[in-house]
């Protein structure tokens, strides 16, 4: 059986080898052998027609072997933020700069991920690109450290890797950093970046009033904040953080941006 721990309350398993195959590209850091100890494995059949089962219901099917990657990719993430109950899931990257935690959030198209996977082949520690977990008492940070997600624009920065074909985002990579958070570990947040990739600009950074914060944090909130009253008094106290917009086309910039915001 192959299982993979996708954040605090889900665990996938399938028996299948080439949906493990698939799986692994993105979340091989995330490959467990415990079972789990509080909700039921979800457990994902696969067959030759190329269609993921879950609980016997027919979840999704890749139109070629170069789509199936990209699809269990945004099937998992979606499964993550969905079954997650004990702490809040934030749209967000997750880094520990000389040992301080910084959340690196922003709309789509923003470059996030890029940004992200950028600092982190600096050597800063990579605990993810796209989702987080936060405790609702501690305000600790679990990230899931799967491969940061490259878009066509972002490929001519990293090392070549394989090119799958994604059905919304179009030809997309997946890449691990150097160092990456270890299964379970959490951070403190120490700053809050919301980062924005503009060609030929020269580095803006501003800091953010906590009202626009909490209002960008409400925005980047997994399945938002409706009837959840936890989570915007998570979010008031998350907006006392100190929060900062960076614009930049250099990322040599934005990263001493970084470094001077935890300063």
């Amino acid at each position: 059986m192959h299982r993979w721990r996708l954040g605090p309350d889900i665990l996938v398993e399938t028996d299948s080898v080439p949906l493990a195959r698939a799986i692994d590209l993105v979340y091989g850091r995330l490959r467990t052998a415990k079972p789990s100890a509080g909700n039921p494995p979800l457990f994902l059949a696969f067959d030759e027609s190329l269609t993921i089962h879950c609980g016997g219901a027919r979840v999704l099917r890749a139109e070629s072997p170069s789509h199936l990657v990209p699809l269990v990719e945004s099937m998992l993430d979606t499964f993550a933020g969905h079954v997650t109950r004990t702490k809040a899931v934030f749209h967000a990257g997750v880094l520990s700069v000389g040992g301080r935690g910084v959340l690196l959030s922003g709309e789509s198209g923003a470059g996030k991920s890029t940004a992200t996977l950028w600092l982190a082949q600096q050597g800063h520690e990579y605990f993810g690109d796209d989702l987080c977990f936060m405790d609702y008492e501690t305000l600790s940070v679990e990230g899931l450290p799967k491969a940061a997600t490259l878009k066509r624009g972002s490929f001519d920065l990293f090392p070549a890797s394989e090119i799958f074909a994604d059905p919304v985002r179009g030809p997309v990579r997946y890449l691990l950093p150097p160092r990456v958070a270890g299964a379970e570990k959490t951070t403190a947040l120490n700053a809050l970046i919301f980062p924005r990739y503009e060609k030929d600009s020269e580095l803006r950074v501003s800091r953010i009033a906590k009202p626009l914060a909490a209002l960008a944090l409400v925005q980047q909130s997994f399945l938002g904040v409706h009837r959840e009253p936890r989570k915007l008094e998570l979010v008031a106290r998350l907006a006392e953080t100190p929060a900062w917009h960076v614009e930049y086309s250099r990322f040599a910039d934005l990263e001493r941006a970084v470094t001077e915001a935890l300063a």
